[in-house]
């Protein structure tokens, strides 16, 4: 079965993603002469008998954002995918990070206007908190778990990685979920020690008159700070990297996001009233109402503490609190709700109108340095869905009638058009995106030992228009995206929060297309982009190549199977101004010292799949011996050296 950790946010679902991997129960290898117990291992199943039949699974994923939000997944033991093992790297082609596992970062692509909720602070981890809007059951008629551990090794600086997953039925109603993930790496250069662990239990229920739909979700990360190598220089120059200098060597950050987040939904019935002759009223079936009851809920606590013992250093600015030690922290509080009632017994030709309407009140506190700041918005949504045949129209609204938000909106119109061609069906959507943001408390205000900012910003507006055009049998799509923003928020040269008020254009288009003849497969994900401002630097070309070779190799004597492939992954952005980062604040901004990106990432893989478990080798960074040291994806942070993975996937039916 896959098990989607890490579910593709853009790519169409007819394509295999990447994060197309079973979660599992991991075994520790422990270091690299541990290669002799996978090669056991390996001989086991090479003489084990007729492979086992797979019991069917099925995923459901229920997005809390959407109006109808289930979406259906055979589960399979796909070996494509398993060589990727880096959280990010599984769900997206190019990243801003700080060069080793478990570090704060930002995608290369246009990620739209900041979100009020989000401090920047934090926002370089939530692309590692599991599922965001997602609640995840599975159709499961036994318990099912994946283990899945790998490592290189005792010398493996960039880490190991563990995930588990367990899921079952805790009656005919009700399931449960357990997701884990452990990513650990002591860095290729100094105070670059890093862990982030991951932990969502998901739990729904399906009765007839009521559904609960929920998920709780913990991100905890610490991280050594060491400010980037002094020296870009110092990389040629040194044999070993763990002796290049760097501008930091005892500063750390602790990091931590906890959420509960969820739906739950009521069907209302009452009771045919009684009369004096009714003698019957006992057996009378209860009538149910033309109307359903929803309650959307959502608590967040969040922080980050950052600490170093030498605040003196030459690479901060001033001293505003304490010249002793630098013991900065930033918290934030947030209950957020939705009370809603949702009617379908509105038809258009002979098809439900789905309407969906109510209230949205929010409370929240940010706290930072002995400083608090409250604040309460109502707000109203609306949300109307029409399906037929070939067509689906869906329409979000929400706009925020008082409060610190007062004025805010969010307007989303999506029109789904499914048209067969030929032997195919293509899918046609385009979808129009309008929104105005008030700009996060931390952007305005923010107090610290050595940074401190207080600003008045606008809101932020932005329109998109999005059409994406796919045909899931032959494996390719096309997406294109045009955005006028307004009001951007950035974090400039001196890393203090600025704005852009005026307006400017963003496009984008994508290319995805998948490959396969015999044994040959090969997937390409391709980005152009391009804006005029310069406060928002973006690569005009991201992109992704996977090609490798798959062979089914069967076992006459023994009756059994086993999958081979092997072959590369390649990755690879244009040169760019890009981003520095601040460990202080937690925040990239931008910088005018050099370009970045311009450099090839290469990968070499092997894996194998024998009933339930799949192996897997992996070189990384095979360039990094043969180009020159120019490879920083944000300034002053290099990517790791060249290194060697290996990983085990395991599969349990109980």
């Amino acid at each position: 079965m896959v098990l989607h950790l890490w579910e593709s946010r853009s790519p169409p679902t007819f394509f295999k993603s990447p994060d197309s991997n079973e979660s599992g129960l991991f075994v520790s290898l422990g270091s690299m002469n541990r290669l002799y117990t996978l090669g056991a291992i390996l001989i086991a199943c090479f003489t084990a008998h007729a492979q086992q039949v797979t019991p069917t699974v099925k995923k459901i994923t229920y997005h809390l954002d959407l109006l109808n939000p289930a979406t259906r997944s055979v589960i399979d033991t796909v070996l494509s995918g398993s060589q990727y093992h880096h959280p990010l790297y599984a769900y997206n082609a190019g990243w801003i990070e700080l060069g080793h596992l478990a570090s704060p970062a930002m995608t290369t692509r246009y990620h739209g206007l900041s979100n009020f909720f989000i401090p920047p602070m934090l926002a370089g981890f939530q692309h590692y908190l599991e599922t965001d809007s997602r609640i995840i059951r599975y159709q499961t008629a036994t318990p099912f778990s994946l283990l899945n551990y790998n490592t290189g090794g005792a010398e493996d600086k960039n880490g190991l990685t563990v995930r588990v997953i367990y899921t079952r039925n805790l009656s005919p109603f009700a399931n449960l979920t357990a997701q884990m993930r452990f990513d650990k790496a002591d860095g290729h250069y100094k105070n670059q020690a890093a862990s982030l662990s991951t932990y969502s239990i998901h739990y729904s229920i399906q009765k007839p008159s009521y559904k609960l739909y929920a998920r709780y979700a913990q991100l905890s990360a610490k991280q050594g700070e060491n400010g980037g190598v002094t020296d870009d220089g110092d990389l040629a120059r040194y044999s070993r990297t763990i002796a290049v200098p760097v501008s930091l060597t005892q500063a750390r950050s602790n990091t931590r996001i906890t959420s509960l987040k969820g739906i739950q939904e009521f069907d209302l019935t009452v009771w045919p009233v009684k009369s004096s002759s009714d003698t019957l009223h006992e057996s009378s079936p209860k009538q149910l109402l033309p109307f359903k009851l929803q309650h959307r809920f959502e608590i967040e606590s969040s922080g980050r503490v950052y600490k170093d013992p030498q605040p003196l250093s030459d690479f901060y600015p001033d001293i505003l609190l304490d010249s002793v030690q630098t013991n900065d922290s930033i918290h934030l509080f947030r209950v957020d709700q939705q009370f809603l009632i949702l009617y379908d017994r509105l038809k258009i030709q002979k098809q439900p109108l789905v309407i969906q309407a109510g209230i949205r009140p929010v409370g929240y506190r940010y706290t930072w340095v002995g400083r608090a700041k409250t604040g309460f918005d109502l707000g109203v949504v609306s949300r109307f869905e029409w399906c037929s045949d070939r067509n689906r129209w869906m329409a979000d609204f929400e706009f925020t009638a008082t409060g610190t938000r007062r004025g805010d909106h969010l307007a989303v119109l999506t029109w789904q058009l499914s048209l067969p061609v030929g032997t195919d069906t293509s899918l046609l959507e385009l979808t129009f995106r309008s929104e105005g943001v008030t700009p996060n408390f931390f952007w305005q205000t923010y107090y610290s030992n050595h940074w401190s900012w207080d600003r008045n910003f606008t809101r932020q507006t932005g329109q998109s228009l999005m059409m994406e055009w796919s045909f899931p049998d032959k494996q390719w799509a096309v997406t294109l995206k045009a955005s006028i923003v307004s009001g951007y928020l950035y974090f400039n040269t001196d890393a203090l929060p600025d704005q852009l008020h005026a307006s400017f254009p963003v496009a984008e288009a994508t290319l995805r297309k998948s490959f396969h003849a015999g044994p040959f497969h090969s997937r390409f994900d391709l980005t152009g982009q391009y804006t005029p401002a310069e406060q928002l630097p973006l690569p005009a070309l991201v992109a992704f190549n996977s090609t490798y070779l798959h062979h089914d190799l069967h076992f006459k004597s023994t009756g059994g199977m086993l999958e081979l492939e092997y072959g590369w992954d390649f990755r690879y952005f244009t040169g760019y101004r890009g981003y520095a980062y601040r460990p202080a604040t937690g925040i990239f901004y931008l910088q005018n010292e050099r370009m970045l990106g311009n450099y090839p990432m290469v990968s070499l893989f092997a894996q194998v799949k024998i009933k339930r478990t799949r192996i897997f080798v992996q070189y990384n960074h095979l360039l990094g011996f043969l180009l020159k040291e120019d490879y920083f994806p944000a300034l002053h942070y290099p990517y790791p050296e060249p290194y060697f993975k290996y990983g085990l996937y395991w599969h349990f039916y109980d």
